[in-house]
């Protein structure tokens, strides 16, 4: 299977587009985690750099030379933000509950 992918640069209207193996791809998702010291000091440098145009925190970190790292979860891992968010996670719980309970 193919994933096509693209970028725009900025301002430009100019878009990129790539072609690459799904085996090539990995899905990110919430929660990131850094530092406190570390995360501190990259948004104390992208205010003193007028920058406010990072994505996400781990995009920040990146433009910062921070190292990502990537760890493996299960699927249902979601971060709660809003409260729609609270409901999505109590039905993943009161399902993984009834799978218990049926010995499954």
């Amino acid at each position: 299977m193919w994933v096509k992918y693209g970028t725009e640069q900025k301002g430009t209207g100019k878009r990129t587009c790539k072609k690459t193996g799904s085996s090539a791809c990995e899905m990110a998702k919430a929660p990131q985690c850094f530092c406190l010291k570390d995360i501190y000091e990259a948004h104390l440098k992208a205010k003193a750099d007028h920058k406010n145009d990072f994505i996400d925190s781990a995009d920040l970190m990146q433009h910062y030379g921070y190292p990502l790292h990537s760890v493996e979860g299960p699927s249902e891992n979601i971060k709660i933000t809003t409260p729609v968010d609270f409901y999505v996670f109590r039905a993943l719980i009161d399902a993984k509950e009834n799978l218990q309970i049926l010995g499954l």
